[in-house]
């Protein structure tokens, strides 16, 4: 087991394998990496008992004891034997099999790229192009609950101000009494309370982001409700003791109504009105002993329900029942298509303001615009699969058990009624299994509390269960390797993405995990499987071509068109590296001084371009683990060092700062590293989100140069810096049914931003050529990140979870915080190093 080790000391990543004390603030990972021979050597005995399929309970209680005693014996055989492994990923193994192609949308359909300018203020117009807003008043850096509670008040007293619609300004009316009630009654920090910061979140639908030290507007929900109003009720009504206080406050504000509206018709003194307010008996005495015209008057109005009957029953049960009553009413204008298309209207009206300068002292806001004609255009572009036949083996949940004898006849209907879309490839259903012969424990998983950090138990049924998924995805990669013959999996899953509360928190480190593998892994929601299940054949041929696309991730090329670039005569490949960081550990949280150290997954595709023509795919996958493991970081360095000819370029790409770049580092360690750079462009990779946008900025691919780009941050009020930035805003869905309400596309990507420490991206004739490179190699890129037929770009998945799960485990009475995101990685690394025997069977 000698050949794990590091070149460097692993120092805090082996505390937990060695138990040692740590504060209760720090960060840790080295649950499955340590440096730590013995403990590595339990954990391939563990693996090799998943490998073996045997009984899953005993080896869950296997490795439990392992996590929690150190001095736990596990038993069995060890295979970790580095020199042993032949790791064939399935890419690589048809890489020169005969190929089918096939259209992504349709033939010499093709997208048009544009330049944008800063626009000026008088300009606004419904044609403008990208809108965004900042917040003046609320300070940059992370972006609390607390902040945006604060931002969408304000929102909700501008559209009172504004609005010369009536209905609206009576909403937030109403809207600003709830907030009031909320944040005065709820123990003055409702934002902390998730069912009412949900709440005003429906009421008054805005989401926000951090960018470069400023506080933006990110998007305004203002289409279709995910929850329905009866949905919403019920998570409030859950926790009873909130739900009494904020209907007694919304009774006290009703009381209070009444209260002005008497002393407007019966001239009350404020003393007399004092009195009423404070003795509900005299209250309702007085309001049964009214004379004849004021109660005529109050019947005419909402209180009609409040005076009936009076004399026999409570005033305050009626008040409480009519609280609620105009409540549900609030919720139900709130979740109206109709009320919802009124708000976007005036939304559109109110950025135009913004934009302005109308209210310099709350929100200040830019926009871009088309800068003269188009300057090139891109294909959608054609698929090349391999040529064969594909095995499917389908695992679901249980809902779906008795309809499966149908999903399977109506998926086989589709794949006859639609593969001419996609490469005539025939699709063989060879299995189908409950989901929990790939990962166990899934039920319990659902009913996990994410929001907080996992306790012992709960954090031990995830790890275990992601280990098991990762081992069988293993397995299907040797199997594949074996048959050579692609194998595929359809996971049928009972979560709707559609609504609130209803997608699965953990699952992108299962997604995580086929990724890694390569292995053809595509989930199902329930919406889509209930959709094959009626099998409306327009519905069906645009879901099966999309799931049939990403279905074949990584096994998929995609070719390209293009023209309007100014490129070198001479046919050129680059290699581009995403660096995706782990989230980081072995840092103490109440310690500002402590660095974050981190692993990192690479992911190199290559782009070949030859006259008008691109060429993308995923060329290998590496995971280099902190401790600098040797010969994956050596064999990366290596990589890249037999690669320096004459036509190869590299194209680095970071989701963390660029000094912080470990590839950065390891470039520099090379001995040819001045050559390597001279090849290279550096990137950072960030986001912006857009307020709103034009019908035209959704058709059009938008690039903004680097003196635009400053400009716009120049405006805005964000941190300025000399590094060299280009931005795209992709262009949107094509036009489609589904994406549509009113006539309105309500789908919509943000700004990808790309800086660099280059000399200038700007359209001069010095720097046309590389610049045109830069920009063909990631628009290309985007194109294959992709994974719907419809949808040409995708932002770049540059996978890491800021706010990464932290589990909580307990060694020998130690309690341990962890970084899910960074163990899952060390996971990824071991297992792949596992050989696996090559008569192991998936399907069984």
């Amino acid at each position: 087991m000698g050949e794990i080790r590091g070149l460097e000391s692993f120092d805090c990543i082996s505390y937990f394998s060695k138990n040692e004390k740590v504060g209760p603030d720090l960060i840790l990972a080295g649950l499955f990496w340590s440096g730590d021979d013995s403990y590595a050597e339990k954990l391939s005995k563990i693996i090799s008992k998943i490998r073996e399929k045997q009984d899953v309970n005993k080896i869950f209680e296997e490795f439990k004891n392992f996590l929690r005693n150190p001095q736990f014996n596990v038993g069995g055989n060890a295979l970790y034997d580095r020199k042993s492994v032949i790791f064939n990923k399935p890419r690589e193994i048809f890489k020169n099999s005969e190929h089918s192609n096939f259209h992504r949308f349709r033939e010499n359909e093709f997208v048009h790229l544009s330049s944008t300018k800063v626009g000026k203020s008088s300009d606004v117009s419904k044609k403008s192009g990208l809108a965004f807003l900042k917040f003046v008043k609320i300070e940059g850096g992370e972006v609390t609950k607390e902040k945006v509670w604060k931002a969408r008040r304000q929102i909700m007293e501008l559209y009172k101000t504004m609005t010369k619609n009536q209905k609206i300004k009576d909403y937030f009316s109403k809207v600003e009494v709830i907030e009031k009630v909320m944040r005065e009654g709820l123990g003055g920090e409702s934002y902390k309370l998730p069912a009412y910061y949900k709440l005003f979140g429906y009421l008054v639908p805005f989401d926000f982001a951090n960018f470069e030290g400023i506080f933006v507007l990110s998007r305004a929900r203002l289409f279709e409700r995910k929850k329905t109003v009866e949905e919403l009720l019920k998570e409030l009504k859950k926790e009873e003791g909130k739900w009494n206080d904020f209907l007694f406050g919304l009774e006290e504000k009703l009381i209070e109504e009444l209260l002005e509206e008497l002393k407007k018709l019966s001239n009350l003194e404020e003393e007399a009105l004092e009195d009423l307010r404070e003795d509900e008996d005299k209250l309702k005495e007085f309001l049964l002993n009214l004379n004849e015209e004021v109660l005529e008057k109050l019947k005419q109005s909402k209180w009609k329900d409040i005076l009936s009957d009076l004399k026999d029953s409570e005033l305050r049960e009626k008040i409480s029942k009519k609280a609620e009553e105009e409540f549900i009413n609030l919720l139900n204008q709130a979740f109206n298509k109709e009320f919802l298309k009124e708000l976007r209207k005036e939304w559109k009206n109110m950025t135009k303001e913004f934009i302005k300068g109308s209210y310099p002292d709350l929100i200040s806001g830019v926009f871009l615009e088309r800068s003269g004609t188009e300057k090139a255009k891109i294909s959608y572009g054609t698929f090349s699969v391999p040529n064969k036949d594909i095995d499917l083996f389908i695992f679901y949940e249980n809902e779906f058990a008795n309809g499966l004898k149908n999903f399977e006849k109506n998926l086989k209907n589709a794949n006859t009624d639609f593969g001419r879309y996609t490469g005539n490839i025939k699709i063989n259903i060879e299995k189908n299994m409950p989901i929990e012969r790939l990962i166990p424990f899934l039920e319990d998983l659902k009913k996990m509390d994410f929001s907080k950090p996992l306790k012992k138990e709960d954090a031990e049924k995830l790890l275990f269960s992601l280990l098991y998924f990762a081992v069988r995805m293993k397995n299907f990669v040797e199997n594949i390797r074996k048959n050579k013959k692609p194998q595929a999996i359809l996971l049928l899953l009972s979560a709707d993405v559609r609504k609130d509360g209803e997608s699965y928190p953990f699952w992108d480190y299962f997604r995580a995990v086929y990724d890694f593998f390569s292995v053809p892994v595509q989930t199902l929601n329930r919406p889509t499987i209930e959709a094959f299940l009626k099998y409306n054949k327009k519905e069906i041929q645009y879901i099966y071509k999309n799931l049939f696309i990403s279905l074949m991730k990584d096994l998929k090329m995609l070719n390209l068109e293009y023209e309007g670039f100014e490129l070198s005569e001479e046919d050129i490949t680059v290699y581009t590296v995403l660096e995706k960081p782990s989230s980081g550990f072995c840092y103490d949280r109440s310690s500002m001084e402590d660095k974050p150290k981190k692993h990192y997954l690479l992911e190199v595709y290559r782009i070949d371009l030859k006259k008008g023509k691109a060429k993308v795919g995923l060329e290998d996958k590496f995971i280099l683990l902190y401790g600098g493991v040797d010969t994956d970081t050596d064999r990366f360095r290596n990589w890249i060092e037999e690669r320096l000819y004459n036509n190869i370029g590299f194209c680095f790409i970071t989701a963390g700062k660029m000094e912080d770049s470990y590839v950065r580092q390891i470039v520099k360690s090379s001995e040819r590293s001045s050559e390597i750079e001279k090849k290279s462009i550096f990137v950072e990779y960030r986001e912006l989100p857009v307020a709103y946008m034009s019908e035209k900025a959704q058709k059009e691919c938008f690039v903004i140069y680097s003196d635009e780009f400053n400009e716009l941050k120049n405006k805005l009020g964000a941190e300025n810096s000399k590094k060299v930035s280009l931005a795209i805003k992709p262009a949107d869905v094509k036009s489609e049914d589904k994406f549509m309400l009113d006539d309105e596309l309500f789908y919509h990507s943000a700004v990808q931003i790309f800086t660099t420490e280059g000399q200038g991206w700007e359209p001069t004739a010095l720097y046309a050529i590389k610049k045109d490179l830069f920009l063909i190699t990631l628009l290309a890129l985007s194109q294959y990140e992709s994974e719907s037929f419809q949808t040409p770009y995708s932002k770049l998945n540059l996978w890491e979870k800021k706010k990464s799960i932290q589990i909580v485990i307990n060694r020998n009475h130690q309690d341990y915080k962890i970084s899910l995101n960074a163990v899952l990685y060390e996971m990824l690394y071991l297992i792949s190093k596992i050989p696996v025997k090559s008569h192991e069977n998936t399907g069984s």
